[in-house]
């Protein structure tokens, strides 16, 4: 008879996206796995696999848990001027928050990518890809309606969104401070401008 789990598969995921956001693959070990989840090796392994299968498993929950809320910003917005910049002001707030480890685990993972296999190299690559192309529904949008001129070249905008996005991110865990970060968002969304 299988044995019944006797955990919460969701919350011990979230701990090691945590742990992976904090560290990277490469710094994280299993023992601070096994220590942030709350399991043991086999209970890790048996739940999630490998540690690079784990590691997986947390990049999808980071893309729909943070990308995804990130990405509300720009629908709850009245303008998509006033979205990229919200989407970009709650990107800096997420890394100054005490209940994350700051950075992007995306941006900070895809530094690592020489150490990562095709496979997760893909997964990540799909990942800024996702987000982009929602960037990028959204300009289009945009320009349908007269609020950003049609001559302007959506995926290079959107490319630009999250290549800003990244770079905000390294240089906040570099230690630049919350206002400089500010100031390259709105620089940013003025240069949208008809």
């Amino acid at each position: 008879m299988p044995r019944v789990k006797e955990f919460d598969e969701t919350r011990a995921l979230e701990a090691a996206m945590h742990v992976f956001w904090d560290r990277g693959y490469k710094g994280t070990s299993l023992p601070y796995l096994e220590k942030a989840m709350g399991l043991t090796r086999t209970s890790i392994y048996n739940a999630y696999g490998n540690k690079r299968q784990l590691f997986e498993k947390t990049i999808d929950l980071y893309q729909k848990n943070v990308y995804g809320g990130l990405l509300e910003e720009i629908q709850l917005a009245t303008s998509i001027k006033e979205g990229l910049r919200n989407l970009l002001l709650a990107v800096i707030n997420l890394h100054f928050s005490e209940q994350t480890p700051g950075g992007c685990m995306i941006a900070l993972s895809l530094l690592e990518k020489t150490q990562h296999n095709k496979s997760t190299s893909k997964l990540l690559d799909q990942t800024i890809e996702f987000v982009t192309k929602s960037i990028e529904l959204h300009i289009k949008q945009a320009q349908e309606i007269g609020e950003i001129s049609k001559d302007k070249d959506t995926q290079a905008i959107a490319s630009m969104v999250v290549t800003t996005m990244a770079g905000m991110m390294v240089q906040a865990k570099a230690g630049v401070e919350k206002k400089r970060l500010v100031k390259i968002a709105d620089t940013l969304v003025k240069m949208l401008e008809n």
